[in-house]
């Protein structure tokens, strides 16, 4: 039997008829008013480059599929040694990041926000993604280069005080 959306099932009923279950999509909106949202401020980290934007929108699909609003964020430092290869290395760039993720975020229908600050990526991200109240942090697995995992999002998996969601971008 398949668990994919779509797929049917063979059911047995009570009477010992067999019926078919039709396997639905799962859709977070569909659940009780009263019920808790799952996520409801999901982080995306950014630095405006293209591997960052696959998980922006992989953010923004978690986002319209749990209903939750959409938090942008990104760090900047005006000293390239500390910054490594992150790609915000201006507060007027990392502006611009957000700017064009908003846009994005908007048109897809989304409510968002965003968030910068200057220093070590890593460190900002989890520190702007907890001051949000994110119950979810998304960055892409290719961040500063390593061989496993680029050391932005390594630290912010191990730092992060809440989910943490990383997309394969390689």
């Amino acid at each position: 039997m398949s668990s994919c959306p779509g797929s049917q099932s063979r059911i047995t009923g009570v009477a010992g008829t067999r019926g078919t279950l039709s396997a639905l999509p799962l859709d977070a909106r569909a659940a009780a008013a009263d019920t808790p949202r799952m996520l409801s401020t999901i982080a995306v980290a950014t630095d405006g480059s293209s591997t960052a934007q696959q998980a922006v929108d992989a953010a923004f699909e978690l986002a319209r599929a749990f209903d939750a609003e959409i938090v942008i964020l990104t760090a900047f430092s005006s000293n390239a040694s500390v910054n490594g290869v992150w790609e915000s290395s201006s507060a007027t760039h990392a502006e611009r990041v957000l700017a064009n993720a908003e846009e994005a975020a908007a048109e897809r229908g989304l409510r968002h926000s965003s968030a910068m600050s200057e220093g070590d990526p890593a460190e900002v991200i989890v520190e702007l993604a907890e001051r949000q109240g994110a119950d979810m942090l998304v960055v892409g697995s290719v961040g500063m280069h390593r061989r496993v995992l680029g050391s932005v999002p390594n630290t912010v998996t191990h730092k992060a005080t809440c989910h943490v969601f990383v997309v394969r971008t390689d």
